[in-house]
């Protein structure tokens, strides 16, 4: 304290200044960081198990139009059918190899690769099945496809479906948790906010009061002693070791002080010296009239 006693008025100010600065920059400076870790945790959640799930809603509903298109032409007796969805079927094969491809590449946990791995063998049964019942139908054999239609197709497709529907499920919990923590840090981070804007607050209130004393205070001691000497008091002790101007201050009132002690003893001793002068001469005055009553009676 001592230490900071003695730095000059504007410096003390601007310590307190920078240091309700730095306290500010600080609360600034954390809100960032937690801002950013709700935008990384938002970005992980958008990148993965979002991103994962709307791939294989997509790769979902390309299978659905399969299954459907398998089925008509089993069931129906238009030979002309099985050619007519010769071009979607291969369309379906294409798109579907190439969302297996990209949800692949998003498999990290053991979960997620035990259903992928089902999922992939699942389908090879699918293409399988559906490729025999298009041959079946282009042979012309309507109950042989209808049979495996339903035997196999259907109950392996719903098998496919349901694996997927389990990846699907997987990664959104992974999504509601996600969710979870986010929301769970941003409720942290607004407390630690308010704790921390308080704390700044506080430290901020007791660096204005401690920097205000140090003024203060000083002021109000050389206001005392201006009175003091203003009241008659020249006898008062002034001391400080104070580097700063207010310790000049109090020195240059002890100077002050101290002058006017002097110029008041110097005051002192002159009036002394006139009042026994003045005696003298009445001491004078009186031995000559008892003279002169002496003579005149003589």
């Amino acid at each position: 304290m001592s230490a900071i006693s003695n730095l000059s008025v504007a410096k003390r100010m601007a310590l307190g200044f920078a240091l309700i600065v730095l306290l500010s920059m600080a609360v600034v400076a954390f809100s960032i960081v937690r801002l950013n870790q709700l935008a990384d945790a938002s970005e992980v959640m958008v990148k993965k198990p979002v991103h994962t799930e709307r791939l294989v809603s997509d790769w979902a509903r390309n299978l659905n139009g399969g299954i459907a298109r398998a089925a008509a032409v089993a069931r129906s007796s238009d030979p002309e059918l099985t050619g007519f969805f010769d071009a979607a079927n291969k369309e379906s094969s294409r798109r579907s190899t190439e969302l297996q491809k990209a949800v692949e590449a998003l498999m990290e946990t053991d979960t997620e690769k035990k259903l992928f791995q089902e999922i992939g063998a699942l389908r090879g049964v699918y293409l399988k099945n559906r490729d025999a019942i298009v041959a079946l139908k282009k042979e012309g054999k309507q109950a042989e496809a209808l049979q495996l239609l339903e035997a196999e197709f259907l109950p392996k497709s719903q098998a496919y479906l349901g694996t997927m529907e389990s990846l699907l499920a997987h990664q959104r919990e992974q999504v509601d948790q996600l969710a979870q923590a986010i929301q769970d840090n941003r409720q942290t981070s607004s407390r630690l906010l308010v704790l921390l804007g308080t704390l700044s607050v506080v430290l901020s209130a007791v660096i204005s009061w401690l920097l205000s004393s140090s003024i203060t205070k000083p002021l109000a001691e050389a206001a005392q002693v201006a009175q003091r000497v203003a009241e008659g008091n020249l006898t008062a002790r002034i001391t400080t070791d104070r580097k700063d101007e207010l310790g000049r201050l109090m020195a240059t009132l002890e100077h002050m002080q101290a002058k006017l002690a002097q110029v008041v003893g110097h005051v002192r001793q002159g009036a002394d010296a006139v009042s026994h002068a003045s005696a003298e001469i009445a001491q004078g005055n009186q031995d000559l009239s008892a003279r002169t009553e002496q003579q005149a009676s003589a």
